[in-house]
């Protein structure tokens, strides 16, 4: 279970704090209101984008060339929309 620290606990414990944070987030609260996490560092890196998330999408998704597309575009500037439908 989360435990939730107030911030001068969270000062005087820190090594603690440290040690939980390794199985599970830590909550900080400053004057009752949540402030901040402590989490371990693993799971930090599960939360930031590596540089390499896009490229790793590209396979399943390819970026077509335009005479590859199966769609056609038309080159005109302005088109006629109906709103009735």
């Amino acid at each position: 279970m989360q435990k939730t620290w107030a911030l001068n606990d969270a000062k005087t414990q820190f090594s603690e704090v440290i040690e939980r944070a390794q199985q599970e987030p830590q909550l900080v609260t400053k004057h009752g209101k949540n402030a901040a996490v402590v989490l371990s560092y693993e799971a930090y890196q599960k939360l930031i984008p590596t540089d390499n998330a896009w490229d790793a999408l590209r396979p399943e998704h390819p970026v077509l060339e335009e005479e590859e597309s199966p769609f056609e575009r038309t080159r005109t500037i302005e088109r006629p929309v109906n709103f009735d439908d």
